[in-house]
């Protein structure tokens, strides 16, 4: 059974639609996710040439330090190609961590220690207990909201700011960045920052406490207020094109590619190519190959083409929805019953209205631009 959506209207340029609900379209029927990235592609055009001042504020920052900079890495592209060129062009000295969430791919440990092996760093790898990690995304699946997979990056956010409190590291650099990501809706996935949100489910539909690493939004508040500690995109400041970083991993360290965005970690694989599409008919590829075409890595038709396809190997979804009810201890019974039962949003819980309004507030500083 799948989520079945009528009257789609879709943007002109790239293939978003109306199964994002707060999707908007201009008059030439381009959507805002587009016109976001051609804002943002605009503004670090511009922060790029800050890049020199940057890496220079970051190493004075870290001198006399055994580090300059923290970075997490997942296995990805992305962070792995930050990660090569943060060492091998910029010469930083980054404390590289990875939150093991008892989900990655073989392909994905292999690519972290094969590059981190490489660049001659040590790895330092933060793992999870297993059986919460799957308490809390069985609860977050019972609850019937999209966004089961928040809870971990929530933990990265949280375990970049306890390293860096613990390490005296003041530079935070990130993976993220405009041209992969600029695509996302927000109703598709939410309250990652929300630990009301995230601890509230979690204690409904759980069994055990929920000891993970995490923060409140007064933190994250206070965080943003006196910006104690620096978060960078870097990835924003150079040249980034993915099928070249791809080209260039395999050659410096025999990176493998693992297939699709986020594919490295087996637990979002089949969130996002079984789970969202089935119980809400939301298909993440859309946002993610959008910001592919706007970059001009993927030609629509190209985009359209692949998704025709299914989202990933038959057999491979099959071998992992097996796999997450055994871990996620759901009877066959119980995940039909979750899956096709009526789907809840985040207002559907208890969450946090300061975080609400904080949003609220940040869009309309973007829309006042």
């Amino acid at each position: 059974m799948t989520v079945t959506i009528q009257s789609l209207q879709q943007c002109t340029r790239c293939v978003m639609d109306t199964t994002d609900p707060d999707i908007t379209f201009d008059h030439e029927g381009v959507c805002d996710h587009c016109r976001r990235y051609d804002a943002a592609q605009q503004y670090w055009q511009r922060e790029a040439r800050q890049l020199p001042r940057l890496l220079a504020s970051i190493k004075q920052n870290g001198e006399g330090q055994p580090y300059d900079c923290l970075m997490g890495i997942s296995g990805g592209v992305d962070s792995s190609y930050l990660l090569y060129v943060m060492v091998a062009e910029f010469a930083l000295r980054p404390f590289v961590f990875h939150v093991d969430n008892a989900w990655d791919t073989p392909i994905a440990r292999a690519n972290i220690q094969r590059l981190c092996t490489a660049l001659e760093l040590d790895l330092h790898t933060i793992p999870l207990d297993p059986d919460l990690v799957y308490d809390i995304q069985r609860a977050f699946i019972v609850s019937g909201v999209p966004d089961c997979d928040i809870a971990s990056d929530h933990i990265i956010q949280a375990v970049y700011w306890d390293l860096a409190r613990t390490r005296r590291i003041s530079s935070l650099i990130y993976g993220v960045n405009y041209r992969t990501e600029t695509h996302g809706v927000r109703a598709w996935s939410q309250g990652h920052a929300d630990w009301t949100y995230i601890q509230g489910i979690h204690q409904r539909f759980g069994t055990r406490p929920t000891a993970i690493p995490h923060y409140s939004v007064w933190w994250l508040l206070w965080q943003r207020l006196t910006k104690q500690y620096a978060m960078i995109p870097l990835l924003n400041y150079v040249d980034y094109h993915r099928d070249h970083a791809l080209d260039i991993l395999q050659t410096f360290c025999g990176y493998e590619p693992y297939g699709g965005k986020h594919g490295e970690n087996v637990f979002t694989r089949w969130f996002q190519g079984y789970y969202l599409p089935t119980r809400f008919g939301y298909d993440k590829r859309k946002s993610h190959l959008s910001n592919l075409i706007c970059a001009g890595e993927l030609s629509r038709d190209e985009v359209v083409q692949q998704l025709q396809q299914v989202p990933y190997d038959s057999a491979l979804m099959s071998r992992d929805t097996a796999e997450i009810c055994h871990r996620l201890k759901l009877s066959n019974h119980d995940f039909v019953s979750t899956v096709y039962a009526v789907p809840k949003t985040y207002d559907d819980y208890p969450h946090s209205r300061l975080l609400t309004l904080m949003v609220k507030a940040k869009q309309w500083v973007k829309g006042t631009r």
